[in-house]
């Protein structure tokens, strides 16, 4: 934590974490970087050095549903949660699982809905709460 990385600090206060087996971050790397409530991107003045796009995935709102239902790779997007809706229980496969819906906004404006499941929203709830203590 409290890593600050590129001129003018435009990436700061991230982890260094494993690589994943499923829904890999950065591809075939053994570490990646996780962003946390309290991280900050921001562009770096007159451009700053380029981040080597094959270290992330990213992609624009509207080609996310290309990857639907292929895990061997987690989809990178950014975006601020410009919306949310209510923690709820729902019954999937006969088994209770909490979800929440979120809306993120991107740089463009664009707009995207996803849903957070089982331990991702009470992470998220937490994650949140704690920003607003700071």
């Amino acid at each position: 934590m409290g890593r600050s990385y590129m001129d003018g600090g435009s990436i700061k206060n991230f982890d260094v974490v494993d690589n994943k087996d499923k829904y890999r971050v950065v591809g075939d790397n053994k570490i990646m970087i996780q962003f946390n409530p309290t991280s900050s991107v921001r562009p770096a003045p007159g451009g700053g050095p380029e981040i080597p796009m094959h270290r992330f995935d990213f992609l624009d709102f509207d080609k996310v549903p290309t990857r639907l239902n292929q895990t061997y790779i987690l989809t990178d997007v950014v975006g601020q949660v410009c919306s949310e809706g209510e923690a709820m229980d729902k019954n999937i496969n006969n088994r209770v699982v909490r979800c929440l819906m979120l809306e993120l906004q991107d740089l463009s404006g664009a707009k995207t809905r996803l849903t957070l499941w089982g331990k991702s929203v009470e992470d998220y709830i937490t994650q949140k709460r704690h920003l607003r203590v700071l």
